[in-house]
């Protein structure tokens, strides 16, 4: 069996899988200030008020609920583990057994992209301590996004730079888009000829599919570029980067953290990262949230209207991600002043489909489908470690 673990940035999950067939999952996070978790096996149901212990050892109180209910036997032999990993390089684009190699360009890594990478490397080191006899597969975020031509994977730095040191668009959420389009494939009529992938959640990120393959995206040599999200600045003018380092005195890991966990939704709001909160502040007429919601809603805009360019123009537009799949006013806000492109909502479905389904919300005028998708990574993580596991 595998274990999947997507350690996110505001988020833990867990599931269980006999080949296809998901036996168990489990969402960690923080909601209005405590710790929660929804498990899933079976027909049960269940959500939980945690502790910070216990969702700081997630691992092992999975472990545990497991062992618990006999889907893993208390030696846990039968069990392989496969690890959502966000790096940059081209190392981390391809799905691999984590072995001593494999730790060390990951610990060296770290200094790039310390806010994903840091947590992983904690959580290989207590799978290890758990799980001694398991094999852990990597599976990489960014493996979907190899087919972007160079036009659009590269940067404009001179050509040394760029392949000395590794300095391309690698992009991620790989995973959950791979999941969209694998979803996308079974619909009547196949996978769109031109649709565009927004994931919405603490991190966010829009894609271009060209018949289902990555061509541009907006997250780039690491998580930090694109959209202002939860906590994470977005695209920003490097120089503004350089001249706010100096001026605040920061050296390059601060900087980083800053970038990182201060700014984005969070920044903007002075307040909160989660976009929850700053739709009921901007209600109550708090003027900063309200900012932060608008310039999140038009900075997607202004993706899916490049992406439209890229394209030459747009079959379908879905919505994934914690913040997509749940957000109806999120949605509508973001396709209000697409009418002209030819994208139109239907009210009624958009606010029906507010929690863990798929569904189509565009009306019958719309000329482009509009589809919300609950995001599938664990299953394209666990159908990839499978891949590795039969190779082997």
């Amino acid at each position: 069996m595998i274990l999947t673990v997507n350690i996110g940035s505001a988020s833990k999950k867990y599931a269980l899988y006999e080949k296809e067939k998901c036996l168990f999952s489990a969402h960690f996070e923080n909601e209005k200030e405590k710790f929660v978790v929804f498990l899933i096996c079976g027909d049960m149901e269940e959500k939980r008020e945690i502790d910070s212990g216990d969702y700081s050892a997630s691992l092992s109180y999975t472990l545990g609920f497991l062992i618990d209910r006999n889907l893993v036997d208390a030696e846990k032999e039968s069990l392989s583990v496969a690890i959502r990993i966000v790096a940059p390089g081209e190392y981390f684009t391809k799905h691999k057994i984590i072995d001593e190699e494999y730790m060390k360009r990951l610990n060296a890594a770290v200094e790039i992209e310390p806010i994903h990478i840091g947590p992983t490397l904690l959580e290989l080191k207590e799978a290890k301590k758990l799980l001694l006899k398991a094999v852990v597969y990597g599976i990489s975020d960014s493996v979907y996004h190899t087919t972007i031509p160079k036009v659009a994977r590269r940067y404009g730095l001179p050509k040394d730079a760029s392949e000395n040191y590794g300095i391309y668009r690698y992009g991620y959420h790989g995973l959950s888009v791979s999941g969209a389009v694998q979803k996308l494939r079974n619909m009547s009529g196949g996978i769109p000829k031109r649709t565009i992938v927004c994931h919405l959640g603490s991190g966010a990120s829009v894609t271009a599919l060209a018949d289902g393959k990555s061509v541009d995206t907006s997250m780039g040599f690491t998580p930090l570029e694109g959209i202002p999200m939860g906590s994470r600045v977005g695209s920003i003018d490097a120089e503004a980067v350089l001249f706010l380092q100096k001026s605040m005195g920061l050296s390059s890991e601060k900087m980083s953290v800053y970038l990182n966990t201060k700014s984005g939704l969070k920044g903007i709001s002075g307040k909160t990262s989660d976009v929850r909160e700053l739709l009921s502040l901007e209600k109550e007429g708090d003027s900063e949230a309200g900012l932060a919601i608008q310039m999140f809603i038009y900075r997607i805009r202004q993706y899916i209207g490049a992406y439209m360019a890229t394209l030459g123009g747009l079959d379908a537009i879905v919505f994934t991600g914690v913040i997509g799949e749940r957000s109806p006013e999120i949605r509508a806000r973001v396709c209000e002043n697409l009418s002209e492109l030819g994208v139109r909502l239907d009210k009624k479905e958009n606010e029906l489909c507010s929690g863990a389904r798929d569904g189509f919300i565009q009306s019958t005028a719309s000329v482009v489908s509009v589809i919300v998708f609950v995001s599938d990574e664990s299953r394209v993580m666990a159908g990839a470690a499978y891949g590795l596991l039969n190779r082997e």
